[in-house]
């Protein structure tokens, strides 16, 4: 079985235990910078417990079928994020910025091409707040959710200060969607 198989198991009641590709946590300072990333088991990049972390051209390029394999994840106590000039296209949300433990303030998500996917998305945590979003020059083509904050009453958190400008979407089934 691939991993992917087994994200599709665990659909039905199985566990999921496939890795990241790659993790940042406790980290300040990071930069990824002009790389290409293809077919992780799981999400793409997380950064976690940190202050500034700069994505920069950076291709992410899985298949649309593949389960919880988001592009880019920051959050749960993370503060200055910056996803620039960037093309993702993932089987689960192209950025899903989480508000966990510590919550996330400051980010920027600009000039930046999401293909497939489901998304810029906010959540599904956001019990530690998220705050101080933009989100400017952002093409969705053919994306699930093209602009979504998700929650629920048990990881839920305030969300606010968050501003969406020069977005285009095209060939979404839900071009906004606030769950």
């Amino acid at each position: 079985e691939s991993w992917w198989d087994l994200a599709n198991d665990a659909r039905k009641g199985g566990n999921q235990q496939v890795p990241r590709l790659v993790i940042f946590d406790s980290s300040n300072d990071v930069t990824i910078y002009r790389i290409t990333l293809r077919n992780s088991a799981n999400f793409h990049v997380t950064y976690n417990h940190g202050d500034g972390f700069t994505v920069w051209g950076l291709r992410i390029d899985t298949p649309k079928t593949a389960r919880n394999t988001d592009g880019v994840d920051p959050g749960n106590g993370s503060k200055n994020v910056t996803v620039t000039q960037s093309f993702i296209r993932a089987g689960d949300d192209n950025i899903a910025i989480k508000g966990g433990t510590g919550g996330l303030t400051n980010m920027t998500v600009s000039h930046n091409h999401f293909y497939y996917g489901h998304g810029m998305s906010i959540g599904s945590e956001t019990f530690g707040g998220v705050s101080k979003v933009l989100v400017t020059d952002l093409t969705l083509d053919g994306d699930d959710n093209a602009l979504r904050i998700k929650s629920n009453p048990t990881r839920g958190g305030l969300v606010e200060d968050v501003v969406y400008d020069d977005v285009c979407i095209r060939d979404s089934r839900n071009p906004i969607l606030l769950d």
